[in-house]
Parts: C-alpha cells; structure tokens; sequence
C-alpha cells in the first residue's frame, strides 16, 4: 500500500488519515461483499439484469447493408465547411428517413426497421416473397438519387436470421449482408448466391447478373430507370409539339452526375469503382 512520505502528514495529517481510514473500510466491505454468495446472486437477479437477459429468438427477414463509398475522403474534402458539412449529413439522413422505409416496402406496414452508424445503414423487413420486388426497387431507388447527389453506394443484400430492433441489431443475416457488401468491389447491390429467392426474384432480368466478382442487380439498369418503380421527378415537357421523355432525361442526368464523380477519382481503385456505374450507363443510354 502507498504510505505518504512525513512532510505530506505534517501538511495534510487529516487528509492522510481519512484517505487511510476510508481506504481500510472499502477494503473490509469489497471482502464482505465476496464472501456472501448470496448477495451476489441477489445483485445478479435485479429487474433490469433480467430484461437484458431476456431470451431472444431470430426472425426471417430481408436484409440490406449499405456503406457509402469514398466516405473518409468525403469528411477530410469538407474540412470545417458548414454547407458541404450539410452535404455529407445529407446521406445518413437520406437512410434514415421514412421515405427510405416507405421505398423499401411495400404498403409502409411491414414491420421495417433501420439502423444507421456513419456512413453505414442497415435495413430489414419480414420475408415475405411477393414483397421482395418493392424492397429492391426501393434500394435502386436509392442507389440512382445518392448518385445524383454525388455519392456512390454498395450494398449487400440477403435473407436469413437476424434480431433488429431499434440501435441494436445482429445475427447471422446480418453478418452475411455486411460480407458481401465489403467484399464487394464496385457500387451495385451484392445478393447472396445462397438464396435462390434473390436470383429468381420479379424483376426485370437485366438488373440481375453476375461476373468473376459475384452475383449482383445493377441499379442503373434501363428497364428500372424506365418503369413505374422508379421515382423520377421530372415531368414531361413538350418542345416544338415533341414531347420529351422523362425518363431519358432522367437517364442523361445520372449519366453526367457519375461522370462527376468518375472525373472527381484521383486514385486508380477509385476510378475503377466509379467508373463501373458511369460506363454502364453511358453504354444504355447509346443503344437508346
């Protein structure tokens, strides 16, 4: 034990003689409190122990893990700069909005959940096949508006059992979206090839494909762009008595914003990644 040298006791001597008093009391109480095995147990067996201990059982549900690329790089370009400070909170807002929900089920009355950390977002909802088209449109939906505003996203998506509730969620559905989301190289929604739901999903099929990385649904796939499912807010407009197309209008737009993006890419991996999206675009949009 520390004993405090003459010149501290002559100075402080009830200091010194409290701090040895009060010192030997903890002591004998820290011993009590060992040796009574019953008021461990007692102490262990609170209300709120027994809440937090309380059984837990997984349920089957669609889930999605997202992470926003370049993010890092994102936070150091933005500095102390409070308008693109606002633009980067832009996307965890964006994912942790009702809308994302509302996008990402259908009828809005499923049981969704949404948990955000940073740049990352998970999403689930109950499995239930019919509903799994909705789900993905909602996330091509996102993926298309993320991109307009200048961010890139990957995600990866699967079914399993999960427990997600609130800020709290885990299991091993979750631990297989986030595998495929970070193994995952280019911006596009990763499935699991272990779920043949995924693959025979009804969507159009040109979304769905598949490379020496993995299987995938492209989000900038033209028949979604094109569709009813996709949210497009720009309206028709006619010019000379030709009336445009919104959707190609819209499909131009995303072409030029991940050019943006690609032309922003100082690094090789990075141009890579942002130009797997532009390319696919610019190659539609040609044969249109």
């Amino acid at each position: 034990m520390w004993k405090p040298k003459l010149g501290f006791q002559r100075f402080f001597p009830s200091k010194i003689n409290n701090y040895q008093t009060n010192n030997c009391i903890h002591k004998q109480k820290f011993h009590e409190q060992n040796q009574n095995p019953t008021l461990k147990v007692k102490n262990l067996k609170t209300p709120e122990i027994a809440y937090l201990r309380s059984p837990i059982q997984y349920e089957e549900r669609i889930v999605v893990f997202f992470d926003v690329l370049g993010w890092k790089g994102l936070i150091y370009e933005a500095g102390d700069d409070p308008e693109k400070i606002g633009r980067i909170a832009l996307i965890p807002r964006l994912l942790n909005s009702l809308p994302v929900l509302e996008a990402a089920e259908k009828g809005g009355q499923l049981g969704s959940r949404i948990t955000n950390f940073s740049d990352c977002c998970v999403v689930s909802i109950p499995f239930i096949e019919d509903h799994l088209p909705s789900f993905i449109y909602g996330l091509s939906n996102i993926f298309i508006g993320c991109a307009l505003e200048g961010f890139l996203l990957r995600a990866g998506l699967t079914i399993g059992k999960i427990h997600h509730e609130d800020k709290i969620v885990f299991g091993p559905a979750m631990n297989k979206a986030y595998t495929l989301e970070s193994t995952g190289v280019y911006p596009r929604i990763i499935i699991d090839p272990d779920i043949p739901a995924l693959k025979n999903s009804k969507i159009p099929k040109t979304m769905i494909s598949k490379d020496e990385k993995g299987s995938f649904i492209n989000p900038y796939d033209w028949s979604f762009v094109s569709s009813g499912h996709c949210l497009n807010p720009i309206p028709a407009r006619s010019f000379t008595g030709i009336e445009s197309d919104p959707s190609i209008t819209l499909f131009t737009i995303l072409q030029e914003a991940l050019l943006k993006i690609l032309n922003k890419a100082s690094q090789k991996e990075h141009r890579e990644r942002a130009n797997w999206p532009y390319s696919k675009v610019r190659e539609q949009l040609q044969q249109l």
